[in-house]
């Protein structure tokens, strides 16, 4: 779709212009069609306006007049209003709202104050930051790549992880935080499990890695998406969003793990955002991700003082989290990564995180 306005041709009929045609062809005059219709030279008159539409009684009475059927000057009327309708500026705006409501969750997105649906064509390239609605409509507006896991191939919407990421930039671009410092962000990773066990660990965190120079908010995911966080750069400024899908402590602490691991092993100039959903496919770079979280998290000191035993209780549990110094949901977490039987006690230890994330990081509660 390269451009979206409908041309106008230099020249339109309308069943007037017909009908003048079949008077000329037969030389009658204007007296000699009201004649044998048995119409007044008025109404007439009338029916030789272009904007005159064709009824019913009229189209059986041209038809009888000219030998055709009234279906022919009934159609004739229909295509030219049709035409006409179709070359409107309101027409246009319809077929463009028709289609950004079949590519993106705009309810949703409304619901969440991201636009404005009054004037959705003009708050949408606003939220693309699109300079035509052609680029946005041509899917110029992300360069996404995604890479699908078959268990998700179905569900996954990708227009609505573009959706939810161009957020996630908007908001970030509007963040400030101190310069950014690599050696400094490596160092609170080798020391992100001593937080986890602290009273006020989270909040003492988060203020941490501003101090690193990493933007981080809380941005809720978009339906069909599955996503639990990204790490990108902006003007080489790293930013870590958390979507807070699973709202258990474990979960927030291996994500925010896992995208300190993408900052410090893989984003630069060419592989400037990483998006982790469940809708993606295992890679390498997940893989060493994930890795990197499990280091930070102190998984192989959890597996050394426990073993992998069918069950623990859970004041061994309680008593292996302070030896090792880390909150006990970490231990859940970590042997839920290996066996299935603990994802029954993920809630075991765990709290709601939301509750303990400032509401300055949440995006929805600053709106």
């Amino acid at each position: 779709m390269s451009n979206l306005k409908s041309l106008k041709p230099f020249f339109m009929p309308t069943p007037a212009d017909f009908i003048k045609e079949q008077l000329d062809a037969r030389d009658w005059t204007q007296e000699d069609f009201a004649d044998v219709l048995g119409y007044s030279i008025q109404t007439i008159h009338k029916l030789l306006k272009k904007n005159t539409p064709i009824t019913i009684d009229v189209a059986n009475a041209l038809a009888k007049a000219f030998n055709q059927t009234p279906q022919y000057w009934l159609n004739l009327d229909n295509i030219y209003r049709l035409r006409l309708r179709n070359n409107t500026e309101n027409d246009e705006a319809v077929a463009i709202r028709s289609k950004l409501f079949e590519l993106f969750p705009i309810n949703e997105m409304a619901k969440r104050l991201w636009i404005d649906k009054k004037d959705l064509i003009n708050s949408v390239m606003r939220f693309f930051n699109a300079k035509s609605i052609e680029d946005i409509l041509e899917s110029k507006i992300s360069g996404l790549v995604f890479r699908k896991s078959e268990t998700f191939e179905e569900r996954f919407n990708p227009n609505a992880a573009s959706c939810w990421f161009q957020m996630a930039k908007n908001v970030s671009s509007n963040i400030e935080v101190a310069p950014y410092n690599a050696a400094k962000l490596k160092l609170l990773s080798q020391n992100l499990y001593q937080y986890t066990s602290k009273p006020n660990g989270v909040t003492e965190f988060l203020s941490e890695l501003n101090d690193c120079g990493v933007r981080f908010f809380v941005l809720s995911h978009l339906p069909k998406t599955y996503i639990d966080g990204a790490a990108f750069l902006i003007n080489s400024v790293p930013t870590i969003v958390f979507t807070a899908r699973h709202k258990r402590l474990d979960n927030f602490w291996f994500t925010m793990a896992h995208e300190i691991g993408h900052i410090l092993l893989h984003l630069n100039s060419k592989m400037w955002y990483i998006i982790d959903s469940d809708s993606q496919e295992m890679n390498q770079m997940e893989s060493e991700a994930n890795q990197e979280a499990a280091k930070m998290l102190r998984h192989e000191e959890i597996f050394n003082a426990l073993g992998r035993k069918d069950y623990l209780s859970s004041p061994s549990i309680t008593e292996a989290a302070n030896q090792i110094g880390v909150h006990p949901c970490i231990i859940i977490g970590a042997l839920s990564h290996e066996k299935t039987s603990y994802h029954k006690r993920l809630q075991e230890f765990n709290e709601d995180i939301m509750g303990l994330i400032p509401d300055i990081y949440h995006v929805e509660k600053r709106s």
